[in-house]
């Protein structure tokens, strides 16, 4: 009788304790677990997961590439923390891992995110893809769907150990402590989404990628890619975390006109400074950058307008400021100067595929800015 009294004790308490609304969207969620406590078992989760891939020498080992994603990345966190100011306290973590035969992505609880090549190279990316890829999963973090998620394997759980005390197993109150990591990574990683959490995490993103700079057309043309690719290669594993349909697309194509203004603003977008040094137990490969500052001088391999990105490909002498690497990925701001001829002005995106340059480089954070650059031989560098 005691026992069973306990039982009903514990389940009113559940259904009590589980009610709360969602960041950002207000909807009702079941909530037992603590966003605290699901950040925490995330940072474990996180290096248990990232840990054999590092061994394997497959994190973060094209600097381009890497780059790359934290430029894009670095551009929704920043509109993140907006939407939720006390996320700029968050670890806010990007990996790239190398692995061209998987196409899947995803972010946990406290903002641990990674992102396989796969899905990079097999369906050919533009950065506005990317973006559309990483604001959805930044907005399951932003919607504390970890944290849903973990809540909801708990009290499943929970309720088989009520099951076996009524039944007398009085051993099972000794079971009912969960390994958090291990549930942490198993909702973050492996299972899907529900329809809710997706439709949220869509709706989340997509206006996430607007406000970085990054067009919303992207959105439905990704998952058309993405549904056009598993229909012609088979399973995909980003599809079995996160189910799309002929609905979805249409959903977000709807959307498209309302974040239309968001992606026209013209104001100079936030930049999110990622932390150095080792990252939750994950040491990161050395960034192919000087130390601190130093001149580069190579030839122009591509500009990214959008992403305020150069290429370049150094010169064999200067290889030793780049750590030997044959080429990196430079950003660009408003305070760069570019010079041509005499003459100095701020648009380094008019620099062209070919030109021979030399550039004064600072290390920033994780990123590489280009302050100033001296274009020795042009192809047509306009003013």
């Amino acid at each position: 009788m005691n026992a069973s009294r306990i039982c009903l004790a514990l389940a009113i308490s559940v259904v009590l304790a589980g009610c709360q609304s969602a960041p950002v969207t207000g909807r009702k969620q079941f909530m037992l677990v603590p966003e605290s406590q699901a950040i925490e078992a995330s940072k474990e989760a996180y290096t248990q997961t990232l840990g054999p891939i590092q061994q394997q020498g497959k994190l973060n080992d094209d600097p381009a590439l890497k780059a790359r994603v934290d430029n894009i990345t670095a551009r929704l966190v920043a509109q993140a923390i907006k939407y939720r100011p006390e996320t700029e306290s968050w670890d806010w973590q990007v990996a790239v891992i190398d692995d061209p035969k998987t196409l899947n992505a995803w972010c946990m609880a406290g903002g641990k995110m990674a992102i396989y090549s796969g899905i990079i190279t097999q369906l050919n990316l533009t950065d506005d893809e990317i973006a559309q890829v990483m604001g959805h999963e930044i907005s399951h973090a932003l919607a504390k769907h970890t944290a849903e998620r973990m809540s909801t394997a708990m009290a499943s759980q929970a309720a088989l150990q009520i099951g076996a005390m009524l039944l007398g197993n009085n051993s099972a109150t000794s079971q009912m402590a969960l390994q958090a990591a291990a549930v942490a990574t198993t909702v973050g990683v492996q299972l899907p989404n529900s329809r809710q959490q997706e439709s949220e995490a869509d709706r989340i993103g997509i206006e996430l990628a607007a406000k970085a700079g990054y067009d919303p057309h992207a959105a439905p043309r990704l998952w058309e890619k993405m549904i056009q690719f598993s229909g012609s290669s088979g399973r995909m594993d980003f599809l079995s975390t996160h189910p799309a349909s002929e609905k979805r697309m249409e959903t977000l194509a709807a959307l498209v006109p309302e974040m239309m203004p968001y992606y026209e603003d013209k104001s100079t977008r936030a930049v999110y400074t990622f932390k150095t040094g080792t990252r939750a137990g994950i040491a990161t490969r050395p960034s192919p950058t000087p130390n601190s500052a130093a001149t580069v001088s190579g030839i122009v391999q591509a500009v990214d307008a959008q992403a305020h990105t150069l290429t370049v490909r150094a010169d064999t002498t200067n290889r030793q400021n780049l750590s030997g690497r044959n080429s990196t990925v430079l950003s660009y701001d408003s305070s760069t100067v570019v010079e041509y001829r005499g003459q100095k002005f701020n648009n380094p995106q008019n620099l062209e595929v070919g030109d021979q340059i030399e550039v004064q480089v600072e290390r920033s954070g994780d990123h590489l800015i280009a302050r100033n650059i001296k274009v020795v031989a042009s192809m047509t560098v306009a003013n």
